[in-house]
């Protein structure tokens, strides 16, 4: 295999500002006893199988020729891009897009026709749109601090199942910035009918390399007193063929307010392991309170009226009185 990509043999880029001190940008020297991305890879399939050239920096093209040259002979590629470690002002940005060379340097490889895995390191949603229809799998993993080299590579040769969700919307665009939790208004084209929210990646998404399926879903209480609590049970079930966990978001839609609402919002999540074929009942309890909002008097309240919860595809509606 290929690895190729600024990122690939740097530990900076795993750990973020302050980790060893201010900028992070001290961690090579400092970190330098544990594996990077590049070293994790050698040490899960050998030294033998790994051909390394970094085709370009943060920046700037480098060796990009020969990059391209050595992923002819390869059978796949594992191209590390992202950002290194920042903090405070420094970190400021004029836009969220990758680098340019980094973009041409993920196409040149794409050209070659072998399957590219990216690997992003980055301290917050760098956008990668222009190549995003050109890779085979996407490994979104921040800044996983100085083990993350290891980690990085047993996730990508399936020593272990990933499993996490996106904490963030995941933009498209550097203008186009909604969060998961928008109003409907936000939703709607000013120009055209249709949507507007439309991000890379749903705050929320995730892979595995198992599939999930949600059935049976139950809300205790079809009415809810303000002061009472909201039920709800559901079954999940592993229908792939390898152990892994998923990470349940428990969502609720407040239909109708005084105020314009929130499309959905996070109540509540949780982290079920499963077996392949297994089979689990979950169950969310959650106060009324925790469907506040602040009101035009600036105070907490809970309104009657129509709630939506959402588990994974399932949906249901209750009252509250």
């Amino acid at each position: 295999m290929l690895v190729a990509g600024p990122m690939a043999n740097s530990q900076s880029t795993l750990n973020g500002g302050w980790s060893t001190n201010w900028q992070g940008d001290a961690t090579d020297v400092n970190l330098a006893e544990y594996n990077t991305i590049l070293e994790g890879i050698q040490t899960v399939v050998g030294m033998d199988n790994v051909n390394y050239i970094q085709g370009a920096d943060f920046d700037q093209l480098t060796n990009d020729e020969a990059a391209v040259s050595a992923a002819i002979d390869a059978d796949y590629i594992i191209l590390c891009l992202g950002e290194f470690s920042y903090c405070e002002d420094s970190g400021n940005l004029n836009e969220l897009d990758l680098p340019d060379a980094q973009i041409t340097l993920a196409k040149k490889l794409a050209g070659t026709g072998k399957p590219v895995i990216l690997v992003l390191t980055e301290g917050r949603p760098r956008i990668f749109r222009p190549i995003i229809n050109e890779l085979g799998a996407v490994l979104v993993a921040f800044h996983p601090g100085p083990q993350g080299g290891n980690a990085i590579a047993q996730l990508i040769f399936g020593d272990q199942n990933p499993s996490g969700k996106l904490a963030v919307t995941y933009p498209q665009y550097s203008g186009s910035l909604v969060p998961y939790d928008h109003k409907y208004t936000e939703d709607r084209d000013v120009w055209r009918s249709g949507k507007s929210y439309d991000p890379q990646f749903e705050f929320g998404y995730g892979l595995s390399y198992t599939t999930f399926s949600y059935s049976n879903l139950v809300i205790e209480n079809k009415e809810v007193s303000k002061y009472g609590n909201l039920e709800v049970s559901f079954d999940i079930k592993n229908t792939g063929q390898r152990p892994g966990k998923e990470a349940v978001g428990f969502y609720v839609s407040d239909l109708t307010a005084s105020i314009t609402p929130p499309v959905k919002r996070l109540r509540d999540f949780e982290k079920i392991y499963l077996n392949p074929g297994e089979t689990k009942n979950v169950k969310f309890s959650i106060p009324l309170r925790d469907l506040a909002f602040v009101g035009i008097d600036n105070k907490w309240l809970v309104e009657p009226g129509e709630f939506k919860v959402q588990v994974g595809d399932l949906t249901g509606v209750f009252l509250v009185k």
